[in-house]
């Protein structure tokens, strides 16, 4: 499974689990000019229209780069110190990140989906 593969499958897996994910919210997926490279980003289609959660897909692999206030719920998610296939950024502090390789959609990208759903859907129902 590709990086793109991966990701569009986490988009398909957000439309299935919250079914006010069309009214809610907003998707863009683009390619960078890196070849094989594309930025997606999900947002609220109400509010500042600042993403939510922003995607670095490339054929490899994707990272998820997640807001600050998620920070705490996924670093007690990951656990300390967490799996090695989960690739998390030296600034984790000021931008929450974790990549994951192709290679490891299950169970590793599969898990971190189920986690990131989570936080959506309390994102959504909160309206924070």
């Amino acid at each position: 499974m590709s990086g793109e593969e991966m990701y569009r499958w986490f988009e398909a897996e957000l439309k299935r689990e919250i079914p006010a994910a069309a009214q809610n919210l907003a998707f863009s997926f683009e390619p960078t000019v890196t070849a094989g490279v594309s930025l997606a980003t999900i947002s609220r289609i109400t509010g500042t229209g600042r993403p939510l959660l922003k995607a670095e897909v490339r054929p490899e692999g994707v990272r998820l780069s997640f807001p600050l206030a998620w920070q705490q719920a996924l670093s007690d998610w990951l656990g300390a110190p967490p799996p090695q296939q989960y690739r998390l950024k030296s600034n984790w502090v000021n931008q929450p990140s974790i990549g994951v390789a192709a290679a490891d959609h299950v169970p590793y990208f599969t898990s971190l989906a189920a986690k990131t759903l989570e936080l959506l859907i309390k994102e959504i129902e909160t309206g924070n």
